[in-house]
């Protein structure tokens, strides 16, 4: 569909968002560090990871649309079939607050890969990020392939209520079903990346010392914002007691007495999501183990 659908375009673009990153990593990595307190090595990480998807897009974009050739019923030879993939057309991308970097890079990398022309809506929680892609996407990128709009539930409101080719979006599960309902009006397609339950199970046999190192680092990458991270442990009753002390142990290895001092411990997004945190530890009926006072 028009000047996206050419593979030379769709590469000169994906070669230009690797350049764009390449040349404004550390703006990135600060901006990440303003919205989210990002260690430097968590945000450089969320960079390398679009680099690298990018890179990879642009050397696959030959074998990916190339026509996969199909067998023929016999009633129809000497016929030949094949699938041939074309763009939707008009995208739009709703990135979410907690990699706010990546998920949105990353699900754009496909649309250019795919020849589509996108709309990208970065998080209203994250400022400093969508400030970014804001600034850097149209020096790097044409308009053809990609435009930046930022702003909060009112803009996001009014996209959705647009007809689009394709709707991507990224976040919970109670805005995925407004998403949902808004792109049914239109028969939209879309691919909904939604947030859900990851339990961590610690059998009988565990080492319960590898068991709570590779539980805490999980758990720790992006102070737990992460839709895979465990957000409960399912234990062997015989284990119980070691893995809370060898939890508790590594904590105390990873971040010291005192967390929030830590420079490897990133931070909440937002006050709200602090507060929410804070809310569901005091009405747990639980007994805190382990815990730091509240970042200042």
């Amino acid at each position: 569909r028009g000047a996206c659908s050419s593979l030379t375009f769709r590469r000169a673009q994906l070669v230009a968002l690797v350049a764009m990153l390449e040349d404004h990593k550390d703006e990135a990595v600060a901006a990440l560090a303003s919205d989210m307190g990002r260690p430097a090595a968590e945000a450089g990480g969320e960079v390398a990871v679009s680099i690298r998807e990018a890179k990879d897009a642009a050397s696959s974009l030959e074998r990916w649309s190339a026509p996969e050739p199909k067998p023929v019923h016999l009633m129809m030879q000497p016929s030949h079939a094949a699938v041939r993939r074309s763009p939707y057309g008009a995208c739009l991308i709703i990135g979410p607050y907690n990699y706010p970097l990546m998920l949105c890079l990353e699900p754009l990398i496909g649309a250019i890969a795919a020849g589509n022309a996108t709309l990208l809506k970065p998080s209203e929680l994250t400022p400093a990020t969508a400030a970014f892609l804001e600034k850097r996407i149209p020096a790097y990128l044409t308009a053809e392939a990609c435009r930046v709009v930022t702003g909060g539930v009112e803009v996001s409101q009014a996209l959705l209520a647009t007809q689009w080719d394709f709707i991507y979006f990224t976040g919970s599960p109670r805005v995925g079903r407004i998403v949902a309902k808004a792109a049914a009006e239109h028969l939209t397609p879309t691919a909904l990346e939604l947030g859900g339950k990851a339990p961590a199970v610690v059998l009988s046999s565990a080492d319960v010392g590898e068991a709570a190192r590779r539980i805490v680092n999980a758990k720790a990458l992006n102070v737990g914002q992460t839709c895979i991270a465990p957000d409960y442990v399912l234990v062997d009753r015989s284990q119980h007691t070691a893995l809370v002390a060898a939890l508790t142990a590594e904590m105390r290895a990873m971040f010291g007495d005192e967390p929030h001092a830590s420079p490897d411990l990133g931070r909440m997004c937002t006050v709200g999501h602090f507060d929410r945190m804070a809310k569901l530890l005091a009405e747990s009926g639980g007994t805190q183990r382990r815990g730091g006072s509240p970042a200042p």
